[in-house]
């Protein structure tokens, strides 16, 4: 894939705000406490199952482990990106009305190792990346195509970047969801965990021809601790 050099240029700006690629390769896995509610949750009929759990993301590969408290005690573990892009993928194509907890779970890991990792990734050559014109807002924007072994939300998503920066907006369409569920998600209250930057906030809405829609919510995202495991 190829990206234009003033993309490349943003995504070393992107990454060095967010606390710089030399310090980040020095993270194996990340350890992170988060909360995630809202209508997205509440329609597939599993409106607390995500609203306390503990992951472990990877950085090098997309392996994930959580554990949730409610309804009920559960687990879940992808070893690594085939695995989690194969479950992602029998979700989306499944188009079900109802999700059980596994389901919940398998977006909740591709989701926050995407949020997670993002500011970093786009550094990878396996990435395809595009300035797109600022339609008069402060934000500058960036299309992002993620190569097909990568499971996240959908192939072609948008950031939003400011002055310093930071990703302050992330849109995409939540296809394990639905094909039509176009988001926007706006990132506040960054804090910083051992030199890396992090959102400790994120709450979308839906979009639509390229807007952000004020409301409904369809998922909030609350980020209680984060840690690093070393390499």
């Amino acid at each position: 894939m190829t990206s234009t050099t003033s993309a490349q240029a943003l995504a070393e700006e992107i990454a060095a705000a967010h606390g710089g690629t030399e310090r980040w390769r020095r993270v194996a896995e990340v350890d992170v406490s988060f909360s995630a509610r809202g209508l997205a949750f509440l329609s597939k009929g599993q409106p607390t199952t995500l609203s306390t759990v503990i992951g472990r993301f990877g950085t090098a590969t997309q392996s994930v482990s959580l554990q949730g408290q409610r309804p009920r005690l559960w687990s879940y573990d992808a070893e690594d990106g085939a695995a989690l892009l194969i479950a992602v993928q029998r979700l989306s194509n499944g188009r079900r009305l109802r999700w059980t907890i596994a389901d919940a779970a398998t977006f909740a890991a591709t989701a926050m190792w995407t949020y997670l990792n993002i500011p970093f990734l786009l550094l990878d050559p396996g990435f395809s990346l595009e300035v797109l014109p600022s339609e008069g807002r402060e934000l500058r924007r960036l299309r992002v195509r993620f190569p097909p072994e990568l499971a996240t939300h959908s192939p072609h998503q948008i950031l939003h970047i400011d002055a310093n920066g930071l990703i302050r907006r992330h849109d995409y369409t939540a296809h394990a969801i639905g094909r039509w569920a176009a988001g926007s998600q706006l990132l506040d209250e960054y804090e910083e965990f051992d030199g890396i930057r992090f959102a400790t906030r994120r709450h979308v809405t839906p979009r639509l021809r390229g807007y952000r829609l004020p409301g409904p919510t369809l998922v909030r995202i609350e980020l209680q601790d984060l840690k690093f495991v070393a390499n």
